[in-house]
């Protein structure tokens, strides 16, 4: 949420949000014939990659293994917001975190899931 509040407050959000999107990469010159780079389009490459790069550094090592392999900001924060945002995802993901310190001891696995779904739900420290 305050990434997003930053982007908006410097009016860059418009690149993440998909609304202002990637110009072609070349245009056609004045001869009808011939291709040439497109200005819009390496300006437009800059800024997003600045964006990128913000938006890389801000994440924590949890979650940018979801996103490494992405070229756009747009494309980060779309994944980040399907991945993340959502309640059910959100769950999902503090799960994962929370189940890497889990000891089972002589529990049966389905008596032990359930014991730690409901420790969970109820916000209480599980060991």
């Amino acid at each position: 949420m305050q990434m997003k509040l930053y982007l908006i407050g410097q009016g860059i959000f418009h690149f993440v949000d998909g609304s202002l999107l990637c110009p072609p990469s070349y245009v056609i010159v004045v001869d009808g014939y011939s291709l040439q780079t497109n200005p819009f389009f390496l300006r437009w490459k800059q800024k997003d990659q600045l964006i990128l790069s913000a938006l890389l550094s801000y994440l924590s090592m949890d979650v940018l293994h979801f996103v490494v392999n992405y070229e756009t900001s747009h494309c980060i924060f779309y994944t980040l917001e399907q991945a993340l945002f959502s309640p059910c995802n959100s769950y999902i993901m503090q799960l994962h975190g929370s189940s890497q310190d889990i000891h089972q001891g002589d529990d049966s696995v389905p008596t032990h899931t359930h014991t730690h779904t409901h420790t969970h739900k109820e916000g209480k420290k599980i060991i």
